[in-house]
């Protein structure tokens, strides 16, 4: 079993939302506490037309002197700061209080994250979506757009986040995947899926991409989010049969070896054994996701302690309509 928390070390890589601002990826991925810099509100600095792939090309915003200082006071901030940063190279992931920073440089960044779409079937109730006030309309990176980021330079990693949306649901998919299997512009490739209500014949369709570029010599990284045979009970509206018979489409018909990503709830932290088997069956790996997003008194949180990550808010997290 392979257990995994969210990663929170080295540089923040750029990530470009469905909307297509490009911003560093602790802006979105982790809840950053930094609001302001310099007087402006955050959010407003990546909102204007000047960071958005939509007005600019991707390579002028990233290798622009603005953004790269934006980004340098973030990293300072935000105090997620890796020992790449310290001149004085201190291995600890969290260097609070460290003063001495080398200047960020573009040729620094090897991975690229997106988020293709913000549409998803799933009402996870600790998703962003959820518990986030956020602009959650159908939004879709232009694909030619997107394209033109990817094809920047050779990535190492080019990672689908899926934090406010679902890939599957991202309608130029298979377009972009075909053209990833024609020019191979990246070494890895890393997906989060959990959502479904494309049916298996779509699904049929992307297999058959995903193991072309495996075949190109891209390593091809799919997580599937299967938290347990009640799954649904956290990634809502989740089709059982749809979710894992995707994923042993994977495992049978390509040689990539799929992922599933259980996280542990008071609920299901008995089927963990159970999970391991299935994947086995399925010829699947599998990995156990520890969450940082119980708050105190959370009933869901798992009895045991070493099954959720070890930072609990004894603040309660506000449900947003959405």
């Amino acid at each position: 079993m392979k257990i995994y928390p969210q990663c929170r070390n080295g540089i923040f890589p750029p990530l470009i939302n469905a909307l297509g601002q490009v911003m560093p990826c602790c802006m979105q991925q982790y809840e950053s506490k930094v609001k302001t810099i310099d007087g402006r509100i955050v959010d407003n600095i990546f909102a204007a037309p000047e960071f958005n792939i939509n007005n600019r090309r991707f390579g002028d915003i990233i290798e622009s002197p603005e953004w790269l200082q934006v980004i340098e006071t973030i990293e300072i901030q935000q105090h997620f700061i890796c020992g790449v940063f310290c001149k004085k190279k201190k291995p600890a992931p969290f260097n609070r209080g460290v003063t001495e920073y080398k200047q960020i440089e573009t040729k620094e960044f090897d991975t690229l994250q997106v988020e293709m779409t913000n549409v998803c079937t799933l009402k996870c109730p600790y998703c962003r979506r959820q518990t986030a006030p956020i602009r959650l309309n159908k939004d879709q990176l232009d694909i030619n757009r997107l394209w033109d980021a990817v094809k920047y330079k050779h990535w190492e990693k080019l990672i689908d986040c899926s934090i406010y949306g679902d890939p599957l649901w991202y309608d130029a998919w298979p377009a972009f995947l075909d053209r990833m299997v024609q020019e191979r512009p990246v070494s890895q490739y890393n997906v989060s899926l959990a959502a479904t209500g494309r049916g298996l014949d779509y699904w049929r369709l992307l297999v058959k991409l995903f193991g072309k570029l495996h075949d190109r010599g891209v390593v091809v990284d799919l997580y599937f989010g299967i938290d347990g045979v009640r799954s649904y009970k956290h990634r809502v509206n989740q089709d059982w049969d749809e979710i894992t018979g995707a994923l042993q489409m994977i495992a049978s018909e390509t040689n990539i070896v799929p992922k599933l990503q259980f996280i542990p709830f008071s609920w299901n932290e008995h089927e963990i054994d159970h999970m391991m088997l299935l994947a086995e069956k399925w010829g699947a790996e599998f990995y156990l996701r520890k969450s940082s997003r119980f708050r105190a008194g959370d009933p869901n949180t798992p009895t045991d302690p070493d099954l959720y990550h070890d930072y609990i808010s004894d603040q309660p997290k506000k449900l947003y309509e959405v």
